[in-house]
């Protein structure tokens, strides 16, 4: 069976903001195999190599504690 399967053991929700951003995606959709029809809104194939090459920004710590606060707003909604 080939399967991917990813674990973070943080908890971080800045990560988490980063990870589910459209830029992130965008990134990825750009980066990453696709499977199916790409012209069709394929899936991408999300393997370690290109999650690696995924960039996280350095930001400062006052930014990182707002973009946490919008990614908590979202997951208590």
């Amino acid at each position: 069976v080939d399967t991917t399967a990813f674990i973070i053991a943080l908890d971080d929700l800045f990560l988490l903001a980063i990870l589910n951003s459209k830029v992130a995606w965008m990134f990825l959709s750009e980066t990453a195999s696709v499977l199916g029809d790409a012209g069709n809104k394929g899936r991408l194939r999300l393997k370690s190599a290109y999650l690696k090459k995924l960039p996280i920004p350095s930001v400062t710590a006052g930014l990182r504690e707002k973009i946490a606060a919008k990614a908590r707003a979202c997951l208590d909604a």
